[in-house]
Formats: structure tokens, sequence, C-alpha cells
């Protein structure tokens, strides 16, 4: 498997675990390891201390940075946050 190849499915592991409020401790549960051996034989799990320290905050930078992308262009914004 080719490194750009991983990092796109590391992306997509992490946006799956933040978008479902997963741990990141699960990539180490050996149920999950085989799951994702059974859909990509070669692909291994990053560590979660891998995912909280870097590929979490190159989400989170990536994210904002299309965000800012998008703002950019627009004349006038309207913001608004819901409390729960």
């Amino acid at each position: 498997m080719g490194k750009e190849t991983k990092h796109h499915i590391d992306q997509e592991l992490v946006k799956f675990l933040v978008g479902c409020n997963i741990p990141f401790s699960v990539v180490n549960n050996p149920f999950f390891i085989s799951f994702v051996h059974a859909l990509r034989p070669g692909y291994e799990p990053p560590s979660p201390t891998h995912i909280s320290e870097n590929l979490f905050w190159q989400e989170t930078a990536r994210v904002i940075r299309n965000s800012e992308k998008e703002l950019a262009h627009d004349r006038h914004v309207t913001l608004f946050i819901l409390q729960h």
C-alpha cells in the first residue's frame, strides 16, 4: 500500500471516529482490527496516540483552512451558535 493511500485511509478513519464520537482506543480492539483487515488486508490502523497527537490535529487544520477559503469569498456572513 502506498503512502498516499494509507494517509487517505487514516484521514477517513479520523473523520469516522470523530463524527461518530467513537474513542480513538477502538483502533486497538481485536474485533476492529479484524474488521479492518477483512476490508483492506494490507492496512494497519494508526495507534490511538498517533491519532490524538497528529492525525486529529491535521484534520482539524484542514477543516479550518477549508472554512477560511469558503468564508473569504463571502461579503456578508452571519454566524450563530446553538447551545444545548
